[in-house]
């Protein structure tokens, strides 16, 4: 699916106003959704081992990784720096799925309007990409995919 593509163009969405009444879990099953729509064999997740770095899991389905035992179940590298070049080459005929979880900080006064992602620039041929964050209750949900598939990913996450 995206070897073929691979030269196409990348797009990056930003959710920043996604319904408060959309859960977790919601967004889990439209990753699911995606993953069966696209026909992709592995949910593939990165695993925090702090102060020791992240693991990366393969897994056949993000419902197999939505705990930490799941995770460390389908471990498929040891927690540490991330492998020569990201580790890009390990995640094909996937869905990638980034939680970076939830944070309250209790002093922070002001409103989150958005959350801006670190890995803005994935290679080319890398397989859809979702990142989901919670702050302050607030979901924030970032997708970049390739270009050729980007109409089925609007589709796939409308109700985000």
């Amino acid at each position: 699916l995206f070897e073929k593509n691979s030269l196409a163009s990348r797009v990056l969405r930003r959710y920043n106003a996604i319904d408060r009444r959309v859960s977790f879990r919601d967004v889990t099953g439209i990753v699911g959704n995606i993953q069966q729509a696209l026909g992709l064999r592995v949910a593939a997740t990165v695993t925090s081992s702090s102060p020791i770095g992240v693991g990366l899991a393969l897994a056949p389905s993000i419902a197999a990784v939505r705990t930490a035992e799941g995770r460390h179940a389908y471990l498929a590298t040891p927690s540490g720096p991330p492998p020569p070049g990201g580790g890009a080459i390990l995640i094909c005929d996937c869905v990638f799925w980034n939680n970076y979880g939830r944070h309250n900080p209790g002093k922070m006064r002001s409103d989150v309007v958005d959350f801006a992602w670190d890995w803005c620039q994935v290679c080319k041929s890398c397989p859809p990409v979702i990142v989901v964050i919670c702050v302050k209750e607030r979901l924030f949900v970032t997708t970049q995919v390739p270009g050729s598939i980007d109409g089925r990913m609007q589709e796939l996450c409308a109700k985000l």
